[in-house]
């Protein structure tokens, strides 16, 4: 992209500088921080609520085999 520019000429404008303030710099730094946090602290929840429907996935089927049956009349036509 360079190759044929001359040596003390400007780059050209459609490249982009960009310069940040030390404060908002900080301020980024701190927003990142948080959202990390954030993002760790909802992906515990999601174990712990996928460990829950487990467990009640599990105590509902042991429910189910464990209930009372009552016998079924079979016929059979002739």
């Amino acid at each position: 992209m360079y190759e044929n520019m001359d040596v003390g000429t400007n780059p050209p404008h459609n490249i982009l500088y960009i310069t940040v303030d030390a404060s908002i710099w900080t301020q980024i730094q701190n927003d990142n921080a948080t959202l990390k946090q954030m993002v760790t602290e909802l992906r515990l929840n999601n174990e712990k609520l996928q460990l829950q429907i487990s467990e009640m996935n599990t105590v509902g089927s042991k429910e189910i085999l464990s209930s009372p049956k009552k016998p079924i009349k079979m016929t059979k036509e002739v």
